[in-house]
């Protein structure tokens, strides 16, 4: 874990649950589909887009060690695959992200 309090990474990924829950999720490589004409933080968000607009950032704004960055990491780790990948998948839901989010922020209280 990092120097981040766990307790900041448990927030950020139920965060990213609750925005990815009220915007939608978006696929294809991007951070956030702006087609809606929508400001970002209001349009839907791949998982890495939500991480950020949980922690009060516009999509793919994250920085190295921030806590949407070490979020990104603990999930990949939780799902054991790329998180890219497995988001952008056909068969992956946004109800599927939702729940594995919140998944891994549990994991991670248990003290993963």
């Amino acid at each position: 874990m990092s120097a981040f309090a766990p307790a900041a990474i448990v927030r950020n990924l139920r965060g990213a649950a609750d925005v990815i829950d009220r915007n939608g999720l978006a696929k294809n490589g991007r951070f956030y589909d702006g087609t809606s004409g929508k400001p970002p933080r209001d349009c839907p968000v791949c998982i890495y887009g939500a991480l950020d607009v949980a922690d009060g950032r516009d999509p793919g704004t994250r920085t190295t060690g921030s806590p949407p960055a070490i979020a990104g990491r603990e999930f990949a780790e939780y799902l054991g695959k790329s998180v890219t990948h497995w988001n952008d998948a056909p068969e992956t839901t946004p109800e599927h992200v939702i729940a594995a989010l919140r998944d891994c922020a549990k994991w991670l209280e248990r003290g993963a």
